[in-house]
């Protein structure tokens, strides 16, 4: 096998090509190579902290989830038992409301009841006068009232009118 110039020539042109791409063109590619790789490492640990985030994020919201749930639950019980209370509190007031409405009713029954028997024990005494057409003096009628009036006061209390 000869070895021309030819041969020569172009084995010195690609070792000039080699030296001249190590030189020149392989630096800026492997660095492009390296960053490229640095990026997709850096993307991949960004995508694993943030599945990690997601992960802590979701645990956390379901802990807040249940601690809202139980917080609304312990709210609903104490308006319920405030509902419960209002609504014990009313009966109480109406009850003590109708109580004193019957008391007043029944004293003004009994005022009436009083005024009643006074009107009829006068009415009484007139016809008694007239009845028995005794010939009394005005006098002696004023004071027969009187004495009949303060004795159906005395028996008047507030607990009822006894005669």
């Amino acid at each position: 096998m000869e070895m021309n110039a030819t041969l020569l020539g172009q084995a010195i042109s690609f070792t000039m090509f080699v030296w001249f791409c190590m030189k020149y063109v392989w630096p800026p590619v492997m660095q492009a190579i390296e960053e490229r790789q640095k990026k997709i490492a850096d993307g991949l640990a960004a995508a694993e902290r943030a599945a990690k985030d997601l992960d802590l994020a979701q645990a956390n919201a379901s802990d807040q989830m249940k601690e809202a749930k139980r917080t609304a639950t312990e709210i609903i019980e104490q308006a319920n038992k405030r509902k419960a209370q209002i609504i014990d509190e009313a009966r109480e007031d109406a009850q003590a409301e109708r109580q004193k409405i019957l008391h007043k009713l029944k004293l003004k029954l009994k005022l009436n009841v009083a005024v009643h028997a006074m009107s009829c024990a006068n009415k009484l005494l007139l016809w008694l006068l007239l009845v028995q057409r005794r010939s009394w003096s005005a006098q002696s009628i004023k004071t027969r009232k009187k004495i009949f009036l303060i004795t159906l006061l005395r028996n008047f209390n507030t607990r009822g009118v006894y005669v």
